[in-house]
């Protein structure tokens, strides 16, 4: 009997678990618009009817409303991750408008505050840092990525645009910038430029990184377990792993990091200002080539009458180019030598003893091999910026000669250098001598004391095809080496006669020249003594070639037209403005499909040389009962998880942005929704909200908008014994549970309380203040003196929001990674909430908090209000937005005078305090008063409630 109803337990056990495995997970049922409860008329909102609905089942019942002041601090920390003003404070006090608060958050939800503090979570999601990660930890361009994201969630971008964009912008038809931009979120990953590093293995690392930090931003999917082996929990093998990796494995990418500029691809990506200047730039430029053409077809008849009067000598046939930049005619004495043009009051420094003899026309420089010529202000040439150099030679030997260059000399000799080698003319443009060059060389070699001009010619435009000229003559030219990769823009000075004192010239030369373009071959033979123009003059119009006739019609212009002057001298500013423009536009690197797929396959043990079956792009079964994939790539697999049927996408977005208003999701896994994940404790909410969210159009801060103008977050924090006894995590919402304020706020609230915050959008990140000189350490090209400076960041931008510091994947700043601010090397969806000794001390001791001490201090001193109590009113008010309390006033008070008589005998000790950070003490308050008053500050901003919301 006992056996056959053990046999019986036996066998239901079983059905039971048969059934358990053929249900369909909660997380993996497309989500329906579940029945709002009824059973609490109070709750006018759906939200707060299913939170209210689940309270008498707990013992419990909603908390009253919070007061005004808290409410404002509460909603803007949620919103701007930052304290209300006092101002603000005291409007919305006074405000009796029934809808008083919603305008509030219309207000901060319009604001650009509200994507510069929503978007710290999603970089770290995206795993956003300024440098490449692994050993060296080199810096990345990518602040522009950085910008677009603050850009979208502050227009308010539908999420599931936000979405597809970011996997798959680049492969939309006719992808606009803004979409190519937006696929950095898949190369956001960290990248390796080590020696030993293998390419191969860092292609499958970087499409790996791509599917786990997909799925676990988008979806809540612990994929990366199936990197290996078939998952122990989900039905998902590896080979569908794989399957998903096949989307992300075709990206056409330098998997090493060899230089800045080497990691490929990557898209010029100006911002909206620059794209503003550039547009006006371009329609000026259209206008003003416009009007140089009509000039040109208008001049004919000024010019015949000049042809006139040129053949009975009363033209001028011998004006040099137009443009100079440089003139240097080598004359005798320092007066005559032509100062530097960069700076007029500053004449050219003479490196030795200037010695002067005959010259081709006057005097010329007599080269020692020791003496040359300095001009320690002129711009660097660049390769954006084409020019001509022309000079008079006279060389007496066949040493190595350097006639103009401009090279740094610790930076492996960086630059442009024009010389004579073994005879022959010679241009090197490097950014690496010897390893990162590109040489031009003539074939013919130029003879010895003799007088030559000598003259070369490079177009940006076509830097591969340098012209060198001897006496009007082009010459063969040989071709070594490659364009430097990286810039060979020098940052020293510009040097006529030689490099250094042991490689100067040795002979004679006269009148070097510099033009900021590229002369014509006719411009060429006049300078070289020539006078083609005087040819062609004398021959009758009719006997005249058309390139002959286009020669002289182009000299009357540049030399005798005044008005075709003015609008040539017009079109090079413009030009030297757009180029200087694009040469400080941002780059971005992206996301770009290869045109054939990599073949992609099972990895066996994970091993990137260990390949097993080959697997086609498909989405996980487990997943795609309602969405469907309607195309094999990127972009398929993007729609497919927008796909309004998904049963995740929506779940997962809806449960990040309670996560963000209440502190804890519903789902308290944020990165686990599958059968290990937690259950959410309100699942009927979650649903409605999904289904709410997908079906009114992904709109973010609509979503936003509903969560915190619900009654269950207006409610007040205050733990009542029965919360404590049946709800001590606050799971069931009977009040708004209190929540430490993530680090970005800790900062961004102390520098806003003292007045020093800087909202200033966009823009490389900024290097705030890290122990000793750290950021100079940890350049890792400490002696490159042209390269920008690893140094912490001087003057306004120092105080810039959180947002905007710059994201050292090994080095993070230091006082945000003691509160649990991650090091963003890999996808983050939660931070840790830790509580240590470390962080009391960053508080009182870092420099960001110390200085934003005395300033908050220097306000409240420097206003009207006089007695002490008034003051310390102020001082709340700023951190707290409340007033003090009587027994808080008392405290501060004995501890203001103990401060003051401290300082008034100790005043090294209060100028040490007031000498903290870079921004300078007012001299207008007494030392002892304001240090007293910073430690005062410093005590507020410590408070428990100043680093909580609640």
């Amino acid at each position: 009997m006992f056996a056959s109803a053990a046999r019986s337990i036996s066998i239901v056990i079983i059905c039971c678990a048969i059934a358990r495995a053929d249900e369909i997970h909660w997380a993996y049922r497309t989500p329906a618009r579940p029945p709002v409860p009824t059973c609490n008329p109070a709750a006018r909102e759906p939200l707060d009817a299913f939170i209210h609905a689940e309270l008498p089942r707990h013992g419990l019942q909603p908390s009253p409303v919070a007061d005004r002041r808290t409410l404002l601090r509460r909603l803007t920390l949620v919103l701007h991750g930052l304290a209300p003003l006092p101002e603000e404070v005291e409007a919305f006090v006074r405000d009796a408008a029934p809808d008083a608060y919603e305008q509030q958050v219309d207000r901060l939800l319009a604001a650009p505050a509200y994507g510069q503090w929503m978007a710290s979570d999603w970089l770290d999601l995206a795993r956003y840092a300024d440098t490449h990660g692994y050993h060296a930890d080199t810096e990345r361009q990518q602040w522009r990525w950085r910008d677009w994201v603050i850009e979208q969630l502050n227009a308010g971008q539908p999420f599931d645009h936000f979405a597809l964009e970011q996997l798959a912008g680049d492969l939309l038809p006719n992808a606009t910038l803004s979409q190519r931009i937006a696929t950095g979120f898949n190369r956001n990953h960290r990248m390796s430029g080590e020696n030993g590093a293998i390419p191969e293995e860092l292609l499958v690392e970087h499409a790996l990184d791509r599917v786990v930090t997909t799925g676990t931003a988008f979806l809540g999917q612990t994929w990366v377990c199936a990197r290996c082996h078939d998952h122990k929990y989900e039905r998902f093998s590896q080979r569908e792993f794989y399957g998903l990796v096949g989307f992300f494995n075709s990206l056409d990418e330098s998997p090493l990091v060899i230089k800045q500029a080497s990691v490929e691809p990557r898209l010029r990506a100006p911002t909206r200002e620059q794209q503003t200047e550039l547009d006006q730039l371009s329609f000026r430029l259209t206008a003003t080539q416009a009007a140089l053409q009509q000039r040109a077809a208008a001049a004919h008849a000024d010019q015949l009458r000049w042809e006139t009067c040129a053949k009975t000598g009363a033209g001028e046939l011998t004006s040099p180019p137009a443009g100079m930049a440089v003139h240097l005619p080598l004359d005798f004495g320092e007066k005559e030598l032509t100062p530097d043009l960069a700076r007029p009051q500053q004449p050219a420094k003479i490196d030795g003893i200037a010695e002067f003899s005959t010259g081709k026309f006057g005097e010329a420089l007599l080269g020692d091999g020791k003496t040359f010529l300095e001009m320690p202000h002129w711009p660097a040439v660049t390769g954006n910026q084409s020019f001509t150099l022309s000079a008079w030679v006279f060389p007496t030997t066949r040493d190595e000669l350097s006639i103009v260059a401009q090279v740094d000399d610790v930076l492996f000799f960086r630059g442009v250098d024009w010389t004579v080698v073994d005879g022959r003319l010679q241009l090197r443009l490097a950014h690496r001598r010897g390893s990162d060059e590109l040489i031009f060389r003539s074939e013919e070699t130029i003879e010895l004391s003799r007088w030559q001009h000598l003259a070369v010619v490079f177009d940006a435009k076509n830097p591969s095809e340098v012209q060198l000229w001897r006496n009007g003559k082009r010459l063969e030219v040989e071709v070594s080496g490659k364009l430097p990769t990286e810039s060979f823009a020098a940052a020293g000075p510009l040097r006529i006669g030689g490099l250094t004192a042991e490689s100067g010239f040795r002979g004679l030369l006269d009148e070097i020249r510099l033009y900021a373009r590229p002369l014509s071959p006719s411009e060429v033979e006049l300078l070289a003594g020539g006078n083609p123009i005087a040819d062609i003059v004398r021959l009758p119009a009719e006997k005249r070639t058309a390139e002959q006739q286009q020669t002289l019609a182009r000299y009357y212009l540049e030399h005798h037209d005044p008005e075709h002057q003015r609008l040539s001298g017009l079109l090079q500013v413009l030009r030297a403005r757009r180029d200087l423009l694009l040469q400080q536009i941002p780059s971005v690197i992206v996301a770009q499909e290869l045109p054939q797929p990599r073949p992609t396959f099972v990895l066996t043990g994970g091993q990137y040389d260990q390949l097993g079956e080959r697997v086609e792009r498909a989405t996980p079964a487990y997943l795609s009962q309602q969405a469907k994939l309607a195309r094999a790539d990127r972009l398929g697999f993007a729609r497919w998880l927008i796909d309004p049927q998904h049963p995740l996408t929506g779940r997962v977005a809806v449960n990040r942005a309670w996560q963000q208003v209440f502190g804890s999701g519903l789902v308290t896994t944020p990165d686990d929704f599958g059968l290990r994940g937690a259950r959410p404790s309100h699942p009927e909410l979650l649903d409605w909200l999904a289904r709410e969210f997908v079906d009114t159009g992904w709109d973010p801060k609509r979503l936003h908008r509903q969560l915190v103008t619900s009654a269950t977050f207006r409610q007040q924090s205050n733990l009542t014994a029965a919360a404590q006894l049946n709800d001590p995590d606050n799971r069931w919402l009977a009040r708004l549970g209190r929540q430490r304020l993530p680090a970005e706020a800790i900062r961004d609230v102390a520098l806003q309380a003292a007045g020093l915050i800087d909202h200033a959008h966009g823009g490389p990140g900024v290097r705030p203040y890290q122990p000793g000189d750290l950021w100079k350490e940890l350049s890792y090209y400490p002696n490159d003196l042209s390269a920008q400076l690893y140094r912490t960041t001087t003057g306004p931008a120092m105080y810039r929001r959180s947002v905007y510091l710059f994201w050292k994947r090994n080095a993070p700043p230091l006082n945000l990674t003691t509160f649990d601010a991650p090091n963003r090397e890999t996808c983050v969806v939660q931070r840790s909430r830790t509580n240590t000794p470390l962080q009391a001390l960053v508080l009182l001791n870092d420099p960001t908090f110390v200085e934003a001490a005395r300033l908050l201090a220097t306000r409240v001193l420097t206003k009207e209000e006089r007695s002490i109590a008034d003051r310390l009113d102020r001082l709340f008010l700023f951190v707290l937005a409340r007033t003090a309390t009587a027994a808080e006033r008392e405290l501060l008070q004995q501890q203001l005078t103990a401060d003051l008589e401290h300082y008034a005998h100790e005043p090294a000790a209060a100028k040490k305090l007031l000498d903290v950070g870079q921004a300078a003490a007012p001299l207008h308050l007494p030392a002892a008063e304001l240090a007293a008053w910073t430690n005062l500050a410093a005590v507020v901003l410590n408070l428990d409630e100043a680093l909580m919301n609640h």
